[in-house]
């Protein structure tokens, strides 16, 4: 219940302020688990790596930050994601996770802004999940400043 209540208390201050930033300075950041458990490709590192198969959302992810600019990270653990949102260059962030692992990155990167998306757990948490992409494309689409 508490995890729910910061997470759309972050969200509705995002959509208060209007917050917009360059895209550049915008941050996309998926957790591992959004990746097909199956595949090989070392997205962790670098979503360009991404084959583009179409098992998974980071395809998706790519073709996003190729077409936008924006920064995409597909972090491997909670350590990795706010080392990525602490960079100085990021100034606001779209994470994508579970409600615990929102709640608790909210808090720990504030004040910077924190749009939430949840993914969803259709193998369980923290495997293969999944997330709704035109949520994330109508984010970045409210964030980024033209």
């Amino acid at each position: 219940m508490l995890a729910e209540m910061i997470i759309k208390l972050s969200n509705k201050i995002i959509k208060f302020r209007k917050l917009k930033v360059p895209a550049e300075n915008l941050l996309v950041l998926a957790p591992h688990c959004l990746q097909k458990k199956e595949c090989q490709q070392d997205v962790h590192s670098d979503i360009n790596n991404c084959k583009s198969c179409g098992q998974c959302k980071c395809e998706n992810l790519l073709d996003l930050s190729k077409r936008t600019g924006v920064k995409v990270v597909v972090a491997q653990g909670g350590r990795e994601a706010i080392k990525a949102v602490k960079n100085p260059k990021v100034k606001a962030v779209i994470a994508i996770a579970c409600e615990a692992e929102l709640k608790a990155g909210i808090m720990a990167v504030f004040p910077k802004p924190v749009l939430a998306i949840h993914n969803s757990l259709p193998n369980g948490a923290c495997r293969s999940t999944d997330v709704d992409f035109q949520k994330v494309e109508a984010a970045v689409k409210q964030l980024i400043r033209e």
